[in-house]
């Protein structure tokens, strides 16, 4: 803050680093600085991200540090648990969503509009496509990710949204012309399937995509199970049984318990 100046600096903080208890005294030494924003992600250091996010106490951030907008973060995973947590912490001027974009990409048309999101299943083919060769490009040729950033493909790709055309006109500028994403690649695409299948019916949670070893296999299994279904269209949502899967924890916790919940 010395060498930047006020207004320059931004923090990310948790709620504690052994624990919550140690929160007060974190935000005594932040109400000090002349911050531009204070974020707050609602757990410990030792929740990692276990239990449920402390939206009272990015509230309590909000309202002790007068003049520095706060910005929470934690369990915003759909239009509801988004209510949750506005209504938990009024004071808090935005809102980070974190794993709920893994778990469904398109959640921000859902925040936007307050309503789930039904998906084309060739939008869904079309942007995992995307993820994997932007993952090959970001391997093996970095230079033209750059030169694709710099002539603006990424923001005329920014309002694609649902639209199935839009996605595959930024394929074509992405792919490599008589080649295909490689093995790192499509172990990245499998991990983001492994988050967003989640948020899909149970039959879509089928195991076969994870075994594909190329982009053509993890989509022609993404698109055998959808005509298993006889579906061409899915809507998102979050089911919160999948939490264990995404927490560290290990295991599914019992139903009713926290593992892990920062003390009061």
């Amino acid at each position: 803050v010395t060498r930047l100046g006020p207004g320059r600096v931004s923090v990310k903080v948790r709620t504690g680093f052994a624990s919550a208890g140690e929160f007060p005294a974190i935000l005594d030494v932040l109400r000090e600085l002349p911050l531009r924003q204070v974020a707050v992600h609602g757990r410990t250091r030792p929740d990692r991200y276990l239990g449920r996010a402390r939206h009272d106490l990015i509230e309590m951030a909000a309202r002790r540090l007068d003049g520095i907008p706060v910005t929470g973060s934690g369990d915003i995973c759909d239009a509801a648990t988004a209510k949750i947590a506005r209504d938990a912490a009024p004071a808090a001027r935005t809102w980070i969503v974190g794993r709920g974009a893994l778990r469904n990409p398109w959640i921000f048309e859902e925040l936007r509009t307050g309503n789930p999101v039904r998906i084309p299943l060739e939008t869904i083919t079309r942007a995992i496509e995307c993820f994997a060769w932007l993952h090959e490009l970001y391997w093996n040729d970095g230079e033209r990710l750059t030169r694709l950033w710099r002539d603006g493909a990424f923001e005329a790709s920014a309002g694609a949204g649902l639209d199935p055309g839009r996605w595959q006109a930024l394929n074509e500028r992405l792919a490599v012309r008589g080649a295909m994403p490689g093995r790192r690649a499509c172990a990245r695409t499998k991990m983001i399937w492994n988050y967003f299948r989640s948020s899909l019916p149970p039959a879509m949670r089928d195991g076969r995509v994870l075994r594909g070893s190329t982009i053509e296999a993890i989509l022609d299994a993404i698109v055998g199970l959808s005509r298993e279904l006889q579906v061409n269209e899915f809507t998102a949502f979050y089911d919160q049984t999948w939490d264990w899967v995404y927490n560290g924890g290990g295991k599914a916790a019992p139903v009713g318990v926290q593992p892990g919940a920062a003390e009061p």
